[in-house]
């Protein structure tokens, strides 16, 4: 669909389509900021097919970007192979993985068995916060 002949309702769809509120892009569009008004224009078959075109392009142009960033990885790591670059391969396909989803973060904690240790006494104090976990044994 291309750009809305009325320009008042082409910014209140762009408005819109970027995220404002019905009411802010009615008035950002010139128009008394009334509710009637923003549901009327924006109930519009035109100004709704409009808001989708535009909310559709910008998704597309979001996971363009996306793609492009990993299609530059991909360049980075065949250059890195092809200079026998070990350390910079790895590093762009832990890039790529990060980007597309696939890493996984695990976080290890040091205090696994504190409590185990610690009497009900002990575990009540540190419960209401009169006893510190920094305690060497």
């Amino acid at each position: 669909m291309p750009v809305l002949d009325n320009p008042k309702w082409e910014l209140a769809a762009q408005e819109v389509a970027k995220g404002k509120t019905q009411l802010e892009a009615i008035q950002t569009a010139g128009y008394a900021p009334h509710d009637s008004n923003a549901s009327r224009l924006i109930g519009n078959d035109k100004v709704k097919s409009r808001i989708r075109e535009l909310q559709e392009q910008a998704a597309k142009s979001i996971s363009i970007t996306l793609e492009g960033q990993i299609a530059k990885l991909e360049d980075l790591l065949n250059q890195a192979k092809a200079l026998n670059q070990i350390s910079a391969a790895v590093s762009a396909i832990d890039k790529q993985n990060e980007l597309m989803g696939f890493k996984v973060q695990r976080v290890e904690s040091k205090r696994v068995d504190e409590f185990e240790n610690m009497s009900d006494e002990e575990l009540r104090q540190y419960v209401y916060g009169n006893i510190e976990l920094d305690r060497k044994d």
